[in-house]
This record gives structure tokens, sequence and C-alpha cells, in this order.
């Protein structure tokens, strides 16, 4: 949304993806629409994602493929955990050139100024409009992969301790880390904010965009700050840095090298 390079936008539920007659009207309202090229992004079955761009009648049908599964794609390329995910991404859409589509190589993340300002003026009313270094911190990691994240404890101590530097600190909470607002909500004084969003992941992305750095662990919001180029942190436990970071002089991964099992990821082929 945002993005001046798209004309429309169209959300399916995952759900109709788990079932034939909803993969068929997904592949029919993509046929409808008349498409060059589909491009199905990483980490989709490639069953289904070659499914889904063969019903759409799109010349050019790329993703990637994982033992022959992907047959139905145009062109394909090979699954490769090794590397961040955005890098196969883009991968996958340089098989496109030939469309011939430009490719730009840059993850990039598209917000309104009005939604920019409004988190500027949250950010005023709590008392935060003057601060010379703002560093939004993100302690949790979505609901059930609690497993991933680094102490909150540990948090707060970061936090204490850069607040003595003038650094004003804004915890980001997501709605699903409910547990992480009452602890923070114990020990907070004037030290640091808490902005806790339930209601659109944009508002979230607008009051990273209003940050100076980020800390986070490995999780959704991490990606969000590395599209939006602010300089971040992001601290890894059992989880692939090679996949979920792409590193460089902005943007530096840590890891704990002492977890002896990464990388693993818990899902449910581990």
């Amino acid at each position: 949304q945002g993005n001046p390079c798209l004309t429309s936008i169209t959300v399916y539920k995952e759900s109709h993806l788990k079932s034939l007659s909803g993969i068929r009207l997904l592949g029919q309202s993509l046929a409808s629409m008349k498409p060059d090229a589909v491009l199905l992004a990483s980490g989709l079955k490639p069953e289904t994602g070659s499914l889904v761009s063969f019903l759409s009648h799109a010349l050019n049908r790329v993703g990637e493929d994982w033992r022959g599964r992907g047959f139905l794609y145009t062109k394909s390329t090979d699954v490769d955990s090794r590397i961040a995910e955005f890098e196969r991404n883009l991968r996958i859409a340089k098989l496109l050139e030939e469309a011939p589509i430009a490719v730009n190589s840059d993850p990039r993340l598209f917000l309104r100024e009005d939604e920019i300002q409004a988190a500027r003026d949250w950010l005023g009313i709590n008392g935060c409009a003057g601060a010379d270094c703002l560093l939004g911190i993100h302690p949790g990691s979505g609901a059930g992969q609690e497993w991933k994240r680094w102490g909150i404890d540990r948090f707060i101590q970061v936090a204490e301790m850069l607040s003595r530097l003038k650094v004003q600190i804004l915890f980001i909470i997501g709605p699903e880390e409910a547990d992480l607002t009452s602890r923070l909500e114990r020990v907070r004084g004037k030290t640091f904010l808490i902005f806790c969003n339930r209601d659109s992941i944009r508002k979230t992305a607008a009051m990273i965009q209003c940050c100076n750095y980020f800390i986070s662990n490995d999780s959704g919001l991490h990606q969000i700050a590395l599209a939006l180029d602010i300089p971040s942190l992001g601290i890894f436990g059992p989880t692939s840095i090679e996949k979920n970071s792409p590193g460089g002089d902005r943007h530096i991964a840590y890891c704990d090298e002492t977890v002896k099992c990464r990388p693993c990821h818990y899902t449910h082929w581990f």
C-alpha cells in the first residue's frame, strides 16, 4: 500500500490456499486480471503456488521449486535457506527480467505522510516531541514464538542503561504480546514509553519510521525496520541470521553462539 508502482491490491485469506476449491477461486480471480506474469514469493508451497499461477493463464509464472513440485512454473529457482528471504525473493523476481520487468534490489515499505504525522503526534502528546535520539525496542516475537525472544528483563536493562545517555526509549508491543506489556508497566517510570498497537500494522511501521535506531528480536517488526532503512540491531537466538537479516553497516545482527541448535526454527519440519 502506498507503493507508486502498484495500481491495486487484493488480499486473500491464507485459508483459501488450504483447499482445492479455494485454490481454484484464487486462480480464476487472477485469470480475470489477465496478468502477463505471476510471481509466487519465497516460502509458499511450490505445489500450491505453481497451481495457482497455472490457473491464472499467465505466460510467465515464476517461484521457488522444491523437489520438482513447482513443475507448473515456467521458470523457477531452487530453495536455498542459507541466504536471506528477501534475496530469495529477488532471485525469483529476476526470472521476470525477460518479460521485461525492472527489478529493484532495495526492500522498501511506503508510508503516507499522514500516517507518519499521526505517529509524531502520539510521540508529542506523550512528551517525546523534542527527543534528540529516539530508540525503538521490540522485545516480542508474536504469538507462539516466545522461544526465540531475548529475555524481557535484559531489554529493560538495556533501556535503563541507554536512558542515562539521554536516549529516549520507546518499547513497541504487538497485540499478541500482552505478557510483555504487563511486565513493562510494572517497571515503567519516566525513562521509557510503551506503544501497544492493536489496530493496523502500518501504525506500528509509522512509529518505527520516527525512530533513529531500532533494536529487536528476530521478528516481523525487525523486517519493517529493514524495509524503512532505520539503522537496526537484530538479536538472534536459535533462528538463522543468514535467512532473516541482510546485514550491512546500517543493519547489524548479533547471535548467541552458545545456542547449540541454531539455526533452527521449531516449525513442523523440525
